[in-house]
């Protein structure tokens, strides 16, 4: 993915948070997730390093 970051005509020449929201927060939308804000300081970004990975699984 880091490609991308580069000049064209391999990469968009996009920075790292156009690239998370290009295609993280995207393809979360198109799953029907709800987007994860970015972090608003180095605290906030560290505790959510931390904190523990849960998932939901869709129930039929």
């Amino acid at each position: 993915l880091e490609v991308l970051c580069h000049e064209p005509p391999q990469g968009l020449n996009l920075d790292e948070d156009t690239l998370e929201e290009y295609l993280g927060n995207n393809t979360a939308r198109m799953i029907g997730l709800e987007p994860t804000a970015p972090p608003r300081s180095v605290s906030e970004a560290e505790a959510q390093l931390k904190r523990p990975v849960t998932t939901q699984l869709a129930r039929s």
